[in-house]
């Protein structure tokens, strides 16, 4: 967002700002606004709002989102609606926007940000901070031409590594895609693994309403996968470990455990550290 204001203050033109979506929707259409850019959070607002004052949106040329993934069902909302032309623009507060996806392609490869920008470099590293090869999954790690350093450190700064905070792979053609962020990444066999990868796939299993996948750590100082599971049915734990070890040979569960919920934040997000807790009594 920063990065699109600035931009279209160099080139002279005008910029509309305000918290309310009504707000933006009326200036939109006063002004023949024809560059949108908000979060997949405030489309969803904007949406909201035009559901009930439908005001005819038709100058806009493109929208722009990041910071979160945009559904489906809301993509083809916003395009009915706003803008059949929309944007994916992953970006870091360091460095500045690092990969830029169309739309359909979005939706034709989940998990994908788009190519890479031209004026970065990305690595994809494993836990000992070695590149992987195209297509491994590992922490990204990204050093752009345009990034922001602290000039206390000295001009070599604006040349050292960023780390954005996320699990992804980039393909042979330099695609980016983001698994999940690194701080409940787990380490296997000197690979990370993201337990949001495999919690969508054993929410797919027949009979669980909701899970948890976290980390023990043994003796040894390896990590085992636990699963916390929703579910009304007996379920079939070895079936359950062979689905998912079917997925990808990384993920062997070693812990499955049923509970009647899932302790979630406000946001939705998984209470991994209570999960855990929960798991051990």
């Amino acid at each position: 967002g920063f990065g699109s204001t600035l931009q279209a203050l160099a080139y002279g033109h005008c910029l509309l700002l305000s918290e309310e979506p009504l707000e933006i929707l009326q200036m939109i259409a006063l002004y023949q606004v024809d560059l949108l850019v908000a979060n997949p959070s405030y489309l969803k607002k904007l949406v909201a709002v035009h559901r009930e004052v439908p005001i005819p949106i038709t100058s806009l040329k493109l929208i722009k989102y990041g910071g979160d993934t945009l559904p489906p069902e809301m993509v083809r909302e916003v395009r009915a609606r706003f803008c059949k032309d929309i944007l994916c623009v992953y970006s870091s507060t360091e460095t500045g926007p690092i990969a830029f996806g169309h739309i359909d392609h979005i939706i034709a490869n989940p998990k994908s940000t788009g190519l890479l920008a031209p004026w970065v470099d990305v690595e994809i590293v494993d836990a000992n901070d070695t590149p992987v090869a195209p297509g491994i999954e590992g922490r990204l790690k990204v050093r752009s031409k345009w990034q922001a350093y602290d000039l206390a450190a000295g001009k070599e700064a604006a040349e050292s590594w960023m780390y954005p905070g996320d699990i992804g792979k980039v393909s042979e053609g330099g695609i980016l895609s983001l698994i999940g962020r690194f701080a409940t990444a787990i380490a296997v066999n000197g690979q990370f693994v993201a337990p949001e990868q495999i919690e969508a796939e054993l929410i797919s299993y027949p009979g669980i309403k909701d899970v948890a996948v976290v980390a023990m750590t043994r003796f040894d100082g390896q990590q085992d996968l636990c699963a916390a599971i929703v579910s009304d049915d007996i379920l079939d734990e070895q079936a359950i470990k062979s689905f998912v070890a079917s997925k990808n040979p990384l993920w062997k569960l070693v812990h499955i455990k049923k509970f009647d919920q899932i302790e979630r934040n406000a946001m939705g997000k998984i209470k991994r550290h209570t999960t855990m807790e929960m798991l051990l009594a």
